[in-house]
Parts: structure tokens; C-alpha cells; sequence
């Protein structure tokens, strides 16, 4: 049962992966960003889950008490899959702000430029 467990644990990060791996970086709509976030809310947790998981499944192998985590190679391999995709969505999350920020100065820009562009209008007329 708790290999089970571990399995599907394992797998919510891997679908967010395979998401990850289908998107153009270079042209992520809004709705691509709310997945991104939707997803990585979906996967926060999921390390210490897999970890209790793990420590189960060694206590029931080993009938000890004293379980050693470095014993558990499936746990540093999760570790990694679980670090590498929660900082790929935090990184194309951080894009979106830096192009809103971008947009936004944009806008202002422009919004300036056209007042200025009136102001000289109005004084050759």
C-alpha cells in the first residue's frame, strides 16, 4: 500500500514535468501561467509526503526504529525531480511578473509620450 502511496506521490510532479516540457517558453499565454501556478500549489506539499511515505515503507523493512534516510535512494532521487520542477514554475512564474513589469512601463511610456505629443498639438495650433 505505501508503495502505492509513493507512486502516486511521485507521479503529481511528474505530470507537472511533462506539462512543463510541453509549453513554449517564448509565447506563455495567461492561462498557461495560472496552470503553472495552479499546479505548483498541487505539488507543494508533496515532498514531505513522499518522505513519510518512504520512512514507513524503511521502518516496515527493516523492523527498527533507527531508519537512516540515506538508506533510501528513492527519496534523494524525488528530492532532485521535486527541486528541479517546483523551480522551473517558480522561475516561469517570475517571467510573468518581469513581463508585466515590462508591459506596464510600456503603458507609461506611452501614455507620457502621448500627452506630450497633445501639449506640442495644441501649442502649433
Amino acid at each position: 500500500m505505501s508503495n502505492f502511496k509513493g507512486g502516486v506521490i511521485k507521479s503529481r510532479v511528474t505530470r507537472v514535468q511533462t506539462y512543463l516540457d510541453s509549453l513554449d517558453r517564448d509565447n506563455l499565454s495567461d492561462l498557461d501561467f495560472a496552470q503553472i501556478e495552479s499546479r505548483l500549489k498541487r505539488i507543494e506539499n508533496c515532498l514531505d509526503e513522499f518522505e513519510k511515505v518512504q520512512i514507513k515503507i524503511l521502518l516496515a523493512e527493516n523492523k527498527s526504529e533507527e531508519t537512516d534516510l540515506t538508506d533510501c535512494p528513492e527519496l534523494g532521487e524525488y528530492e532532485e525531480l521535486y527541486h528541479s520542477v517546483t523551480a522551473r514554475c517558480t522561475t516561469l512564474l517570475g517571467l510573468k511578473e518581469k513581463t508585466n513589469c515590462d508591459s506596464g512601463s510600456v503603458r507609461s511610456a506611452l501614455s507620457n509620450n502621448n500627452a506630450l505629443v497633445r501639449r506640442v498639438i495644441s501649442c502649433l495650433q
